[in-house]
């Protein structure tokens, strides 16, 4: 970060609010640093936007220059062809500087001034409407070779996106498994406690039911209730209501599974489309930028 101003901001900090000002990428290209030339390049520009819809008064193409120190402006003002270099060959021209540091008064009557706060990035003062001077093919081949080379590669963009596919699929498979796991937990519990029911009754009527009839034991529960033996029918009733239970652990277990394919199905649908449609904004940002 560069050094901070007595106004507390660095050009950093300015740089990062216009960042954020020109942030959608299909409608401003950005370069920054630019020189006046390739090879050699006395004079830089800190910013060039150029607007790139045709809505909104497009097509424009608006110089920065950041100042966060008075000593820095001043010396701007004592020689104002470096920056009218710049000027000359923009729509518009903006000073970008910490609120408080420039006044109005100061400003060359074309230029614009934007004020910035440790948040915000506001127009004191709108730059005026020029008519560029003819485009400098020399200037024109800084702009293109210092977009390029700033511009993130395809192969960047593509290892990006791919890291981030991989990042999303590993995320979602250890949820997945945490919460398999925790339903297993769960049921295995829930089937010990009906197994140990089922051995229980097992033990104390003498009767094996690995292979028993659940309508038989309701037929004897029944006539149970109506011969009206104490305590036993209430057991049997516990018991059918365990087997019951049983039959529907696995029910569940067969519908889980299922269900749990299924999801694997859509996450794996949605990994795709979220790639494709990755792939489709890549595409047309390599398509603007061509």
């Amino acid at each position: 970060m560069g050094k901070k101003s007595k106004w507390d901001l660095s050009t950093a900090d300015v740089e990062s609010l216009l960042r954020q000002r020109y942030c959608n990428r299909q409608e401003w290209a950005l370069a920054w640093e630019v020189g006046n030339t390739t090879g050699g390049a006395r004079r830089r520009c800190d910013l060039l936007a150029m607007h790139c819809w045709a809505s909104n008064g497009g097509h424009k193409l608006h110089g920065h220059e950041i100042k966060v120190s008075r000593a820095d402006w001043l010396k701007e003002m004592n020689d104002i062809s470096k920056a009218e270099e710049f000027a000359k060959r923009c729509h518009y021209f903006w000073i970008a500087a910490p609120k408080g540091m420039i006044p109005l008064e100061e400003l060359p009557t074309q230029w614009g001034l934007m004020q910035a706060t440790d948040k915000t990035l506001k127009v004191a003062k709108p730059a005026s409407l020029r008519m560029p001077e003819q485009m400098d093919w020399r200037f024109f081949a800084s702009i293109m070779r210092t977009a390029v080379n700033q511009a993130p590669s395809t192969h960047l963009l593509e290892k990006v996106e791919r890291q981030a596919y991989e990042n999303g699929a590993k995320a979602a498979k250890a949820h997945r498994d945490n919460h398999r796991q925790h339903e297993e937990r769960r049921e295995s519990r829930e089937l010990a406690r009906l197994q140990n029911n089922v051995a229980a009754f097992e033990k104390v009527s003498g009767i094996k039911i690995d292979n028993y009839n659940g309508g038989t034991i309701g037929e004897a529960v029944k006539l149970l209730r109506q011969l009206g033996v104490p305590g036993v029918f209430d057991r049997l009733d516990r018991l059918a209501a365990d087997l019951d239970n049983v039959r529907k652990f696995r029910d569940e277990q067969e519908e889980k599974q299922a269900e749990a394919e299924a999801e694997i199905g859509r996450q794996q649908a949605k990994a795709k489309a979220a790639a494709t449609e990755s792939a489709k904004q890549r595409d047309l940002f390599a398509s603007q930028g061509n």
